[in-house]
């Protein structure tokens, strides 16, 4: 199948950059859900940390503070995402702007594991702005197998931050 029959909907809308860089091959299923933004993770650094505990997020939370700053731009190197869509200007004009949240406008996806694939972005503002169990739509993405390196990671992912208290 190809990738613009499965992500061609009326439903929502997918970036052509974001499809291209999902694996179409090893997919299983696709599916809208309903999750708590509270409970979304991002790979960083060859690690899995939740949304709160992000360069993106935080920059948010932090905005005014430099080291905030210093560290979203060092996200923003370390990830090659220096092109005129990602930099400070631009992600201060979505913060401002983000009004509400709409899939037909950019739906934010995940994978099995509820690891952001798109929309780290948007849902940090989401994050920033909702009550903890408040739910949004997000695309999920099932790949087929067992990812066993995925599941180590997202284990000890969460017995570290099993004492934090999250946001």
């Amino acid at each position: 199948m190809k990738a613009q029959q499965l992500f061609n909907s009326n439903e929502f809308y997918l970036d052509e950059k974001v499809i291209n860089r999902i694996n179409i091959e090893k997919i299983k299923k696709v599916e809208i859900i309903d999750i708590s933004v509270h409970k979304l993770y991002k790979s960083l650094d060859k690690r899995i940390v939740p949304l709160f505990d992000t360069p993106i997020y935080k920059y948010i939370v932090n905005k005014n503070k430099k080291d905030a700053t210093d560290k979203y731009n060092e996200y923003l190197n370390n990830n090659s995402r220096t092109d005129e869509n990602h930099n400070i200007a631009e992600y201060d004009k979505l913060i401002n702007d983000f009004s509400n949240y709409d899939i037909k406008e950019g739906i934010i996806v995940v994978d099995n594991y509820n690891i952001m694939i798109d929309g780290t972005h948007r849902a940090s503002i989401l994050l920033s702005k909702t009550k903890k169990n408040e739910k949004i739509k997000v695309l999920k993405i099932y790949y087929k197998g067992i990812h066993l390196k995925t599941i180590i990671k997202l284990i000890l992912c969460k017995i570290k931050y099993l004492f934090i208290r999250e946001v």
